[in-house]
């Protein structure tokens, strides 16, 4: 692998609004901040501001958060960051929009590099290590309004010493090839962008075939995982599936099916 290619520099908005033109008609504007809060802070404000359908970017966040206000913190110009707002378009199944976002940044992930990607419940993108797994990235959807923001964070560059725990990865730890972050940031926007327009617009959301492609990539289902809730209470059992709005299933030893929707998964 060349190292030297991993190093760090400033996004071009430039080069990203041209490689994402052909994918992203419709959508309103590609903005980038050097520096904000987070993506999907900012994304909020403009959203208050009278925009629609957007995406924004950042080379740093000093204020990021992921799922249950869990602080997300890098090195500047070390990942990937963006917001995508999108119309929510009359789609009514909240639940599963952390696991359709998930499932397309997959998708362009498997696109651009050459490396396993599994998901884990709701919103982390993992590479399988032994009988554990590596995270390197994670979704934070939130409706706002008449709109949903998809925030994504994805570690590009970190070394291991980078990294807030032992558990996390980045992109050029797992040797894959290099890709400039602006042709990954373009290919994000402009296929999430269609596949929005074409899912968001269809009878119903999530289509089947993307139920499918989710389940096909998930390391949650068919295994044996303990859920910290919320409140506190831990339930532990076999994940058997989702239910239709998104939430995962676990049936206990006892037999009993409890019905999660919030909480972490191991």
């Amino acid at each position: 692998m060349n190292q030297a290619a991993w190093e760090r520099s400033p996004l071009s908005q430039k080069l990203i609004v041209d490689l994402a033109k052909k994918g992203s008609a419709g959508l309103g504007e590609i903005i980038y901040l050097s520096e904000t809060s987070s993506t999907n802070q900012r994304a909020k404000e403009l959203i208050d501001e009278g925009k629609t359908s957007f995406a924004v970017i950042t080379d740093f966040q000093n204020a990021g958060k992921g799922r249950l206000d869990r602080i997300w913190q890098a090195p500047k110009e070390s990942s990937i960051l963006i917001s995508m707002v999108e119309k929510l378009n009359g789609v009514s199944n909240p639940g599963w929009l952390n696991l359709w976002a998930a499932t397309i940044v997959r998708r362009v992930l498997l696109e651009n590099f050459l490396f396993e990607i599994k998901l884990k419940w709701p919103n982390d993108l993992v590479v399988p290590n032994g009988n554990s797994f590596l995270k390197f990235g994670g979704i934070l959807s939130q409706i706002h309004k008449d709109q949903v923001i998809f925030g994504i964070g994805i570690n590009y560059s970190q070394d291991q010493n980078e990294l807030p725990i032992v558990t996390a990865t980045s992109l050029k730890l797992l040797t894959v090839q290099y890709r400039p972050r602006e042709e990954v940031l373009a290919d994000l926007i402009s296929t999430m962008h269609l596949n929005w327009q074409s899912e968001a617009a269809s009878s119903e959301f999530p289509t089947a075939a993307t139920v499918r492609e989710y389940q096909a990539a998930s390391h949650t289902m068919a295994k044996e995982v303990s859920v910290s809730l919320p409140n506190g209470k831990v339930i532990t059992g076999i994940a058997e599936g989702l239910a239709a709005n998104g939430a995962l299933l676990v049936k206990t030893q006892s037999g009993e099916i409890h019905t999660i929707t919030a909480g972490d998964v191991n």
